[in-house]
């Protein structure tokens, strides 16, 4: 990554919050949605990712021990930024939804270690919550990986719900049982059995997703992670037919 010093760190040119994203694509945007809809957005990347492509994450997670001021200095620069940027989307009238993803774990953990995220990341988190929600509207975590141990964290951080479910990690019907009553859980029909189904494989298993999620409210249907070009459009549309005719009976 391109800090590798408290003196590089020193001597970068930050930018201002106002100055770190072009806001007036949020002004436009707004002046052309239809009545009744709205925008979910935010800044892209949440603290551990930026932190994670300045220091390299190789090298991000040695100076979490050898280098902690290095660590506290910038993470703290990049939340500083980060709480900015959420105050100045979070008042625009057309963002109904503020959203960040942060990515914090891989198929068996988290990257770095529960404790190390309460130190670093989960502050932030809490900050950026009690801002967006001071201006009335959600917020959402996009963050993929195996995130059981600090998910507890998560809700009291103030997330009000939670995307990226895959079905060989956490399926999302477990994710509701586990957590539904605190946090609501978004999308998780499972990318890679979207990409190898059949269209009416999809419907069935998106039908039978629906019936375990959807009681009691707090779940969205989606797609367990980004609708990649890979996943043919038939079973993207087939998941999207079955969403209509559960919510038709």
């Amino acid at each position: 990554g391109p800090i590798r010093s408290l003196k590089d760190l020193e001597e970068a040119r930050w930018p201002e919050p106002e100055e770190s994203l072009d806001f007036e694509l949020f002004r436009e945007l707004g002046e052309r949605l239809p009545p009744g809809m709205k925008i979910i957005g935010g800044a892209a990347g949440g603290p551990f990712e930026h932190a994670s492509m300045l220091l390299g994450l190789e090298r991000f997670s040695l100076a979490v021990y050898e280098e902690p001021e290095l660590v506290d200095e910038l993470v703290g620069k990049i939340g500083r930024i980060l709480t900015g940027a959420a105050r100045i989307i979070s008042s625009f009238d057309c963002v109904g939804a503020y959203c960040f993803g942060d990515d914090l774990g891989y198929k068996t953990a988290t990257i770095f270690s529960p404790k190390h995220l309460r130190k670093l990341v989960f502050p932030w988190y809490s900050e950026i919550a009690r801002i967006v929600h001071t201006a009335g509207k959600p917020f959402i975590l996009h963050s993929c990986g195996n995130l059981a141990t600090v998910m507890d964290d998560i809700i009291a951080a103030g997330i009000d719900a939670k995307h990226s479910f895959e079905d060989i990690i956490t399926p999302v019907s477990m994710a509701k049982k586990l957590w539904g009553e605190r946090i609501a859980v978004l999308g998780g029909v499972d990318v890679d059995f979207l990409c190898k189904a059949d269209p009416e494989s999809v419907r069935k298993h998106t039908l039978k997703l629906l019936e375990e999620c959807a009681p009691g409210g707090g779940y969205a249907l989606g797609t367990g992670n980004t609708v990649a070009n890979y996943i043919p459009v038939k079973n993207y549309l087939a998941m999207l037919g079955a969403g209509n005719e559960f919510n038709s009976r």
